[in-house]
């Protein structure tokens, strides 16, 4: 009564439109999960990538950060403390 499930003696009594359709659904979920991994991997790299120039920026920024009230936060106190002296 109700559908039996294509189990591998299962795989004969099927007809040939039917076993070319159950090959189409696997050919697309590979090709879907490939496409996944694919897109997993290109933001993996997309964010390393984003860190690694994140963190290269914190430690030598460039000049255009150095404006205004930031200026302070790139000076090394012993620079300051020199400077204030000569003031």
């Amino acid at each position: 009564r109700g559908r039996r499930r294509a189990g591998a003696a299962g795989l004969d009594s099927l007809t040939a439109e039917q076993a070319k359709e159950i090959q189409r659904i696997d050919k697309d979920r590979k090709r879907i999960a490939r496409t996944d991994r694919l897109v997993t991997d290109m933001f993996e790299a997309a964010k390393s990538r984003k860190l690694y120039s994140t963190a290269r920026v914190m430690a030598d920024p460039p000049a255009d950060f150095m404006i205004g009230a930031d200026l302070m936060r790139y000076i090394p106190a012993d620079v300051m403390g020199s400077v204030d002296q000569q003031s």
